[in-house]
């Protein structure tokens, strides 16, 4: 995790990163996006393409492990909250990874045994 700090005198962006990082680049990109004020959307995007191009997505989800690793930790009604986020933000900017990132989602809240409930205008999902 980072968390940025901007030096209003020289102008200079101070980015704090965790010694737990697992992915230093992704990490930094992400965290120097976001205190930039550009959107959750483009943070992952970014750092999907970032880890996309190093050959660093995860086998199985083809994610950047360290958004991964993010997820994980979240309890169950963050994750409800994440995903709410993610359909109202990225869906139709990103829909291949916004999709991932709804099934990988999904897949944590099912192995925590928390159910999820979605209404599309058809049909409960």
């Amino acid at each position: 995790m980072g968390a940025p700090r901007l030096d209003p005198r020289t102008r200079t962006t101070y980015l704090y990163i965790s010694a737990k990082s697992t992915d230093l680049a992704g990490t930094v990109l992400h965290t120097f996006l976001s205190s930039r004020r550009c959107s959750r959307t483009q943070c992952f995007l970014a750092e999907y393409v970032l880890a996309d191009q190093a050959r660093r997505l995860s086998e199985e989800w083809e994610l950047p492990e360290r958004l991964q690793i993010d997820i994980d930790v979240l309890d169950p009604n963050k994750l409800k909250q994440l995903l709410e986020r993610l359909e109202m933000e990225g869906s139709l900017d990103a829909p291949v990874l916004f999709a991932k990132l709804r099934g990988y989602c999904e897949d944590v809240l099912e192995r925590k045994g928390a159910l999820v409930w979605w209404v599309d205008e058809e049909n409960w999902v």
